[in-house]
């Protein structure tokens, strides 16, 4: 159940393009370029995937698992194109080869036994027979350096193109002539620098994986995955009980990152990050290792910036994230948007700052209520996050993502790093200008899907300089069903101010904010469907929601209308 960071097509187009730089080891300086949203093609003569798993999670458990093996049959296939690799993911419900190896693995016990043989031969490890579908040291002798606590794997000098910069210079990340190359030190220092920091926040260390590997040790393999588009990935090799699914990982980071293949960033700086990245999973799977995957990889994209935060290489997965698709459910494991879904997670802990040992209490509680060893709660993923916000903080999961869902309309001036990173604003549902001789419009409806929100903003026009205010009457599902409402109004000089409204049981609810255009630039109204309800919730699910389950209260309606009204 590898879990892959992928890189953008984005990235790739441009790869081809660009020529191959020598790695040195050096200080980090520079930022992330954000990469273009990308509309993928059809493709064609995709060859057929007999039962994809779909969304619905209408499947028997052998279909799923038949469909998982197909799809991850033809991802690791040589001949298949990142294009088509895409158009697959996208058929088969999945976010990325992440998913789809953890639903293989998952699901793997209803295989037939020669399937079951060819589904572990995917999780092994490189150095076994075969390597594991995406390293394979074919022979190769492999070098181990260790720590205490973990050991890198790596070639020198071999023939199946894996192999690591042989330098191992003076002034080198491990000193003149130490017998081992300087790109293995550094990866062996960021790696254990990666190991302290998230210990030392409170985290579970990675589980020890016997005399796999050579002994307990958490190990890390370098090898060029950079080719097949990965920048890295981890996974188990152990089998994954239902009833504890904590289990040991390695991980896989590339063997150079050069600028060949990893157009952006400085190779040193996509090693830092994808070994942060890559880690926490390693991290996560002593919690869950079959937990939801928005919240598996939205985490781990969030915990490499709060490692490596000057690379901010996460900004380009913000192409596709609640900021750029706020109509889009947040939770769905799919596409790059399982990465975009970082935001929220920047937005939760910049409200909730409390930190130990350098990082933000917040999201460990939320994975230690998702953790699914023995004596663990196993809550899933937005069943966690309601809990931490509920109970750590005293307030609702409705209330937060309302609060984002605002938030994400000025992200220059709601986010820390937001305008230095020139974060994308979210776009508006409608935009509406009223006047003097227009002083109202007519119902606004718009049908919104869970964890989803629209937003329409109101400017004042000519003639209504004086008192005027704005009325906004709105009608909404139940609070019960997820909905919630933000109102902000944007002054012409000074700090904006926004207001949760308070909804009646039926969802309905009555405002009046100033209006003036002499001191009001506009008013912006949010309508959240925050739901998190869901049915047929099992850790055998094969849909693509939390818990396995489908989701409850999709296209539900909310209704708006505004009129000026005089002051007073």
């Amino acid at each position: 159940m590898p879990d892959v960071r992928l890189r953008p097509l984005s990235a790739l187009l441009l790869a081809g393009a660009l020529s191959v730089s020598t790695l040195t080891v050096s200080a980090l300086p520079g930022t992330a370029v954000a990469a273009p949203r990308v509309d993928l093609p059809e493709v064609p003569g995709l060859p057929g995937l007999p039962g994809l798993p779909g969304a619905d999670g209408t499947e028997t458990p052998d279909e799923h698992a038949l469909a998982a093996l197909a799809v991850v049959e033809t991802l690791v296939d040589p001949a298949t194109s990142p294009a088509e690799a895409q158009q697959t993911l996208t058929q088969a419900g999945e976010a990325d080869l992440t998913g789809a190896l953890r639903d293989l693995a998952l699901s793997m016990d209803a295989l037939s036994p020669a399937d079951r043989a060819e589904a572990a031969a995917y999780l092994a490890r490189p150095t076994d027979r075969r390597g594991d579908g995406y390293l394979d040291y074919e022979g190769d002798t492999v070098q181990r350096v260790c720590t205490d606590d973990l050991c890198v794997h790596y070639v020198v000098g071999g023939a199946s193109g894996n192999n690591v910069p042989a330098k191992d210079a003076s002034g080198g990340a491990g000193g003149a002539g130490n017998g081992v190359p300087d790109y293995v030190d550094f990866a062996l220092s960021t790696l254990q620098d990666v190991h302290d920091t998230y210990a030392g926040a409170g985290y579970r260390t990675p589980l020890p994986d016997g005399a796999k590997g050579g002994d307990a040790r958490t190990d890390v393999y370098l090898g060029d995955v950079g080719s097949m588009s990965f920048y890295g990935y981890c996974t188990s090799d152990d089998d994954v009980p239902d009833d504890a699914r904590a289990v040991p990982a390695y991980c896989v980071l590339d063997n150079d990152y050069r600028t060949g293949q990893f157009p952006t960033n400085l190779p040193t700086e996509n090693l830092q990050v994808t070994a942060a990245h890559e880690y926490f999973h390693a991290v996560q799977y002593a919690y869950d290792a079959g937990e939801d995957g928005w919240l598996i990889e939205a985490t781990a994209t969030w915990a490499e910036d709060e490692l490596f935060d000057s690379v901010n290489d996460n900004v380009q997965y913000l192409a596709d994230s609640p900021l750029s698709h706020p109509r889009q459910s947040m939770d769905r494991d799919e596409d790059l948007a399982v990465y975009g879904d970082w935001i929220f997670f920047r937005h939760l802990t910049e409200r909730h700052p409390a930190a130990v040992g350098g990082l933000p209490v917040l999201v460990r509680k939320i994975w230690e209520r998702a953790g699914a060893a023995a004596g663990d709660r196993d809550e899933y993923s937005t069943q966690a996050v309601e809990q931490v916000l509920r109970r750590q903080h005293d307030v609702s999961l409705s209330e937060s993502f309302a609060r984002f869902a605002d938030a994400n309309l000025r992200p220059g001036r709601a986010y820390a790093e937001g305008r230095a990173q020139s974060y994308p604003k979210a776009p508006l549902w409608k935009r509406t200008t009223l006047t003097g001789s227009k002083r109202s419009v007519g119902a606004q409806q718009v049908y919104l899907d869970h964890l989803s929100s629209a937003s329409q903003r109101f400017t004042p026009g000519a003639g209504l300089g004086g008192g005027w205010r704005l009325r906004l009457s709105l009608d909404l599902p139940s609070p019960t069903r997820g909905s919630a409402a933000v109102v902000t109004v944007v002054p012409t000089s000074g700090t904006p101010s926004t207001r949760v409204l308070r909804l009646d049981r039926a969802g309905d609810a009555a405002t009046r904010v100033g209006f003036s255009s002499a001191r009001t630039s506009y008013v912006e109204v949010t309508l959240v469907n925050a739901s998190t309800r869901y049915r047929n919730c099992s850790n055998g699910g094969t849909s693509t929601w939390p818990c396995g389950g489908r989701p409850v209260d999709d296209g539900l309606r909310s209704t708006l209308t505004g009129r000026v009204v005089p002051a007073g």
